[in-house]
C-alpha cells in the first residue's frame, strides 16, 4: 500500500495526485483509500474534485445510508451507480453499514464485485483501518480487485 511519510498537507496532496493520475489512465477501476480522519478525507475529496474538473472528468459522491440492511443497500447502490455518467465516484460510509452488526455483512459486497467493477466509473472506496483489515481477512477476493491502494495517514 502506497504511503507518504510527510506533513498533513503533503500527504493529502500526494493522495490527490495519485488519484488524479489513476483517473486519467483508466475508464473503470476500483481504488481504496484507507483514512484516519474524516476531515482529511473531505479535504482530499475537495481537492480531487477541483483537480478533475479542468480535465473534464465528472466527480460523483455517495455516502452509504446506515438505515438499510447491507443486502438491500448493495442492490440499491448498484442500481443508483448504473445511472451515473462515467467519471470518478467517491463512496464513503462502508464501516457504519457493513461492520455495524457482523463482519459477515461484507459478503454482500463480495458477491457483487464483478458488477461493481463493470460499471463505467473509477470508484474510490474510503475505508477506515478497521474496515481495511476486515476486507483483507474476510473478503480477500474483493480486496484483490482494488488496483490502487493508498493510505491517508494525516489526522
Amino acid at each position: 500500500m502506497a504511503q507518504a511519510d510527510t506533513s498533513s498537507s503533503e500527504n493529502v496532496q500526494y493522495v490527490v495526485d495519485r488519484l488524479v493520475l489513476w483517473a486519467k489512465r483508466v475508464d473503470r477501476s476500483l481504488a481504496r483509500v484507507e483514512y484516519l480522519s474524516e476531515s482529511t478525507r473531505q479535504e482530499v475529496v475537495i481537492r480531487l474534485r477541483s483537480a478533475l474538473a479542468p480535465l473534464g472528468i465528472k466527480f460523483h459522491e455517495v455516502a452509504l445510508l446506515q438505515e438499510k440492511a447491507p443486502a438491500q443497500l448493495v442492490w440499491d447502490l448498484l442500481e443508483n451507480l448504473a445511472a451515473l455518467e462515467p467519471g470518478v465516484l467517491s463512496v464513503s460510509g462502508f464501516e457504519e453499514t457493513f461492520l455495524r452488526d457482523d463482519v459477515r455483512n461484507l459478503v454482500y459486497l463480495n458477491y457483487q464485485r464483478e458488477k461493481f467493477a463493470d460499471l463505467p466509473l473509477r470508484q474510490i472506496w474510503w475505508l477506515t483501518p478497521t474496515l481495511a483489515d476486515a476486507f483483507t481477512r474476510a473478503i480477500p477476493d474483493l480486496d484483490s480487485w482494488f488496483v490502487v491502494r493508498l493510505k491517508l495517514t494525516s489526522v
